[in-house]
């Protein structure tokens, strides 16, 4: 005599059902990852990428050398704005806030601090050689950091999604015999 303790029918609905397999009703499609309340890593990855490399590739655009200067101001906010937040859009996106806020800080502190050091060091005029090169090494350091956090962050965007998944699902059910309707809740602390 076997004792089951759930019938193998119902067991395979569940596997498929959290497998994405299942549709909720005849005909229907199977559950979308949103529909479950996932968030997808490709997206994530993409707001960061193009977060980042887009402002930047304006502000390039608008420093082409041409016979003013007048876009100096508006290349530099390009740039800096697709430095300091582009990298952290991924995160945002993957429910992080906080992580979010945080290397985005971060970043524009480093280059802050790098800026500073830099005019410190060597104001806009009259600046010996020597107080140039201090400036030049401050600002390519800096330049240098927040480059590599902000590569960071753009690589870590789908981690952040893969935990932002795994700590909650929702994942509507339907029996196999569709008799009434219910949810699959998941949720990790």
């Amino acid at each position: 005599m076997t004792i089951q303790l759930v019938r193998p029918a119902f067991a395979r609905s569940i596997v498929a059902l959290v497998a994405g397999t299942i549709p909720l009703t005849a005909g229907a499609q199977p559950v979308s990852e949103s529909a479950r309340g996932l968030k997808s890593e490709g997206v994530a990855f993409r707001a960061s990428l193009l977060g980042t490399v887009g402002p930047i590739a304006v502000g390039l655009a608008l420093a082409a050398p041409g016979p003013t200067n007048d876009a100096a101001i508006p290349s530099i906010l390009f740039i800096t704005g697709g430095v300091a937040l582009g990298p952290s859009l991924g995160h945002f996106y993957a429910g992080r806030p906080g992580r979010a806020t945080a290397t985005a800080v971060l970043r524009t502190g480093v280059m802050a601090a790098s800026l500073i050091i830099a005019f410190s060091a060597c104001p806009l005029e009259g600046c010996t050689d020597e107080e140039e090169a201090t400036a030049a090494i401050s600002t390519v350091t800096g330049a240098a950091v927040a480059a590599g956090l902000a590569i960071y962050d753009i690589v870590t965007a789908k981690a952040s999604v893969r935990r932002h998944n795994q700590r909650i699902s929702l994942i509507p059910w339907v029996p196999p015999r569709g008799r009434g309707v219910g949810v699959i809740a998941s949720l990790r602390l």
